[in-house]
């Protein structure tokens, strides 16, 4: 009866035991077969999903280069429409130059046209002036009368007598002769006009060059109209 109890209590030990060590086998192969079959999958996933991400990102990476072509392209369009219009202006500035400087060729032409016209004019005006004066005989009580209104005039404007070379009265014109400075200019006579408007109305100027270089201002003084020639003659 011992020894029976004594197989039972064995047994009972060896078959839990037994069991134990089966479970336990059976888990770790099912462990181990669980990861041989996990780690492919985990690979085929891991690697999959690497390979999608590349994908994306060469995706991406194409279509910025498309974009980057396309705004190449158009900053060739507009460098292309640039240097065309600025061709243009250019052009367009030169042609206008052209056009100026033809302009200002004509203005200058035309300008030394009327120069050289009036000159004529005054000169052909101060000869028929000479020419009048000349032809007059003198009258003298009247041309003492307006030689005396001429130089108070002069003085009154302060016209130094060294400039004053000549003054010359006959029936009804006189003429005065006047020496100009080294440039050319005048004696200011701003008074003399008014001074002698009431006996001598009418004035006309005439300037001449002289031998030594120098210039001369002549004043011829009427108390008639002067009869000039016209412009045309």
């Amino acid at each position: 009866m011992k020894l029976f109890h004594v197989f039972l209590i064995g047994s009972a030990v060896i078959v839990p035991a037994v069991t134990y060590v089966a479970l336990t086998s059976e888990t770790n192969q099912a462990e181990i077969h669980s990861t041989k079959l996990s780690s492919p999958i985990v690979e085929k996933l891991t690697v999959h999903g690497l390979a999608v991400k590349d994908d994306t990102k060469d995706g991406e990476f194409r279509e910025s280069l498309t974009a980057l072509g396309k705004e190449v392209s158009q900053l060739r369009a507009d460098l292309t429409s640039l240097r065309a219009e600025l061709q243009t202006k250019h052009l367009a500035q030169v042609s206008s130059a052209k056009v100026s400087e033809q302009d200002a060729a004509t203005d200058a032409q035309a300008l030394t046209e009327i120069r050289v016209k009036e000159e004529e004019r005054l000169q052909k005006q101060g000869e028929a002036l000479e020419a009048g004066f000349r032809q007059q005989t003198t009258d003298p009580d009247w041309s003492t009368k307006a030689k005396g209104l001429i130089q108070q005039a002069l003085a009154s404007d302060k016209v130094d007598s060294k400039n004053i070379i000549d003054v010359e009265c006959r029936t009804s014109m006189c003429r005065v002769e006047l020496a100009n400075d080294t440039n050319s200019n005048a004696p200011r006579i701003a008074e003399f006009p008014m001074k002698i408007s009431e006996e001598l109305p009418n004035i006309l100027v005439n300037q001449t060059d002289e031998s030594d270089g120098s210039t001369t201002t002549i004043l011829y003084l009427s108390k008639d109209d002067f009869v000039l020639p016209n412009s045309g003659g």
